[in-house]
C-alpha cells in the first residue's frame, strides 16, 4: 500500500515515479503553525478528529495517516 494523500512520502513516491510537480494544501493551526494537510478536518484522512485550525502542535504531533505518516 502507498502513502496517502497530500504526504511528504506520497510527494517523494511521485518524484521517484517521475513525477515533475506537486500540489499541496496548507492550513495554520491554533498555534498558527502551518502544516501540510488536504482537508480542514483531520478526520477523513488521519487518525484525529477536529479542525486542524483549532487542533494544537501537540495535537497535530499525534495525527498519523492510515500509512502511518505524520502530519507535517
Amino acid at each position: 500500500k502507498g502513502p496517502n494523500e497530500d504526504t511528504v512520502p506520497s510527494m517523494n513516491r511521485a518524484f521517484n515515479h517521475g513525477a515533475e510537480a506537486s500540489e499541496t494544501d496548507w492550513r495554520m493551526n491554533a498555534d498558527r503553525n502551518w502544516y501540510q494537510m488536504h482537508d480542514q478536518d483531520a478526520s477523513r484522512t488521519t487518525n484525529g478528529i477536529g479542525n486542524i485550525a483549532d487542533l494544537t502542535d501537540e495535537q497535530v504531533a499525534k495525527l498519523r495517516t492510515p500509512a502511518g505518516a505524520r502530519v507535517m
